[in-house]
């Protein structure tokens, strides 16, 4: 399966023994990119999901995979004592993109100038930073422990392990089945990996769609089943080959 102003600052300017004030604007061509995050009541974002499973099991390594649809609905707003607004996003899930829909869970979504959040089981991740323009680094999960352990398939892993937010070129065109974007945004989100771990996670942003594709590994491997514990051997295996435990997860927008 979540507004266009721009600010203005003002500078203090010294003239020869005199000190006087003025204001000055930012760069009119400067653009923030809060149109790549979206936020408005009643908005509706429909995702195909597909996942790939890795469970260990007895003789070797359990994979299933599976597809749903997510159907995100912003309901409605609430103000928090800070003054930032977020707005509640209800998902449901189905078999199809027409439904029967079922509650899945709920999150919400948050912007001020300088960030946008996603919170979603208590955990708070900055998604963007403004102005939005490639080459940007940013801490994405700072508001949690790196070391945090999720459970996937009775597995327990340290699924944000290495993660760190960066923003791509910008693709002036994509084209995702049967819908057309312009001067999409990418941010990499993690990119970390070891001979036993694989962390990697890429989102796509469009301008007043918001995200559009995302995609996550989070792969573990003890190299027992494909390589009997021989770490020389599983180096440079593909992981697709050698995941134990973990998934493969893509989320891509199909009704916007």
């Amino acid at each position: 399966m979540k507004e266009k102003l721009m600010p203005v600052f003002v500078l203090a300017a010294a003239v020869g023994l005199f000190t006087t004030c003025k204001e000055e604007t930012e760069d009119p061509n400067l653009k923030m990119g809060y149109e790549y995050f979206p936020l408005e009541q009643g908005r509706v974002w429909v995702y195909a999901v597909d996942t790939i499973v890795y469970d260990p099991a007895v003789g070797g390594t359990a994979v299933d995979s599976v597809r749903v649809y997510f159907r995100d609905e912003v309901l409605d707003s609430i103000a928090a004592e800070d003054g930032e607004v977020q707005y509640r996003v209800d998902r449901q899930i189905g078999n199809s993109d027409a439904g029967p829909w079922a509650p899945h869970n709920v999150y919400y979504l948050s912007r001020n100038d300088r960030n946008a959040y996603l919170t979603e089981d208590n955990l708070r991740f900055n998604k963007l930073i403004f102005p939005l323009q490639p080459g940007k680094k940013w801490n994405g999960t700072g508001a949690f422990e790196e070391f945090k352990e999720v459970e996937i398939a009775g597995e327990r892993l340290e699924m944000f392990k290495g993660w760190e937010s960066r923003t791509a070129p910008v693709i002036p065109s994509l084209v995702l089945d049967n819908l057309a974007f312009e001067n999409v945004q990418p941010v990499q989100v993690a990119d970390y990996e070891a001979i036993i771990e694989r962390r990697y996670g890429l989102e796509y942003y469009a301008p007043n769609a918001g995200l559009i594709y995302r995609e996550l590994w989070i792969l573990d491997s003890q190299c027992q089943v494909c390589c009997n514990g021989d770490l020389g051997a599983c180096d440079g295996l593909p992981w697709r080959d050698k995941a134990e435990k973990g998934f493969i997860f893509r989320q891509q927008l199909i009704i916007n």
